[in-house]
């Protein structure tokens, strides 16, 4: 086998290999709810995507229209990396769809950059294939080629193209992931989905109470997560707060949901009102939130109507002020309660919109 036998084998492999990779990667792992979504949509909720199955099944797919491109272009030498430029194409139009508004599927403007974008695809092909000659490969160290690296640079830069034309915005991938695991049933997974990010919008916001109102955990861990929307938040109005594959049937609500309503407003005087026809304030049964509340009504009214303490949520509370008021500047002061206090109703409280 000769030398450019070899870079053009190598060419084939390297290529074939990364796209692979790639684009199963891509769909398993961070697509899946973007696709779980457009199928249930599209599906009118009949089907459900399995991210198992649906990433070899369009890798396969992918790999087969790459395959078909070559055998009629037989692009090669600097422009094999282009039989999967269609591929890669239909990668990004599928996995772009926006929020969906009226219970319909929105691919934005790819009605016109889909042909467009073929249409370019075909004149540098045509190019391609007309003044290939003139770059034609000699005898060249097979991994110093540049036919090598310029075809594997071209991957690249399809790679960059795929991910900057998909639909990467965190929040709502966060939302697809929480509902396509509460359609299962299963909450508590769906409450450790974007667990650690700061983001956070009306609808995530309900979704996480809804789960945490199913596992009886409203009152120790909502304020643990970024809220938006205060009590407005609580259930789906179709237009700020809204879900697209989970379909909301609470009809009755517990006694922690009421009572985080007045939470979520800031009515912390609503809220002693009403704990205490529901809560023995003695016991150890008073969900953490709640005795932060209190804990803060306690502190903040002169002459109030429930005086609840806690010896040790009392000295959190003081090492909370102290805290505060070591910081002169305002955005330090709070970024430094968020990262110790955070996790609390305190913060919520003095910082939440």
């Amino acid at each position: 086998m000769t030398r450019h036998q070899d870079s053009t084998a190598i060419t084939w492999v390297a290529c074939a290999i990364l796209f692979i990779a790639f684009t199963y990667v891509y769909l398993r792992f961070y697509q899946a709810n973007v696709l779980a979504m457009a199928q249930h949509i599209l599906s009118d909720g009949v089907t459900s995507y399995q991210r198992d199955v649906g990433a070899v099944l369009l890798t396969l797919i992918l790999g087969l229209l790459a395959w078909g491109v070559y055998a009629l272009t037989k692009l090669k030498d600097y422009t094999h990396a282009l039989v999967y430029f269609p591929s890669f194409l239909l990668l990004a139009f599928i996995t772009s769809p926006n929020e969906p508004m009226n219970h319909e599927v929105s691919y934005g403007p790819w009605a016109w950059i889909l042909p467009l974008s073929l249409g370019v695809y075909i004149l540098l092909v045509i190019f391609a294939k007309k003044y290939g000659e003139l770059f034609k490969v000699g005898k060249e160290d097979v991994f110093h080629s540049p036919v090598v690296w310029i075809n594997l640079g071209q991957i690249l830069l399809m790679f960059v193209m795929v991910m900057l034309i998909c639909n990467h915005q965190d929040v709502f991938h966060y939302r697809m992931r929480m509902e396509s695991l509460m359609i299962k049933g299963d909450y508590r997974s769906a409450l450790r989905v974007g667990r650690r990010s700061l983001d956070t919008d009306s609808s995530l916001t309900m979704l996480r109470i809804a789960c945490l109102e199913k596992t009886d955990k409203l009152g120790e861990r909502l304020f643990t997560y970024p809220l938006e929307g205060r009590s407005a938040a609580m259930q789906a109005n179709g237009t700020s707060v809204r879900t697209v594959m989970w379909k909301d049937n609470r009809k009755r609500h517990t006694i922690d949901y009421m009572l985080t309503k007045f939470l979520l407003d800031k009515d912390i005087d609503g809220f002693a009102k009403r704990i205490r026809k529901c809560y023995q304030l003695d016991s150890a049964y008073v969900p953490k939130h709640f005795r932060e509340a209190l804990v803060l009504y306690t502190h903040m009214r002169g002459n109030p109507s429930v005086v609840y303490h806690d010896n040790v949520m009392d000295a959190d509370f003081q090492d909370y002020q102290a805290l505060a008021k070591s910081f002169a500047d305002s955005v330090m002061r709070a970024n430094a309660l968020r990262d110790t206090y955070g996790n609390t109703y305190w913060y919520y409280y003095q910082y939440a919109k």
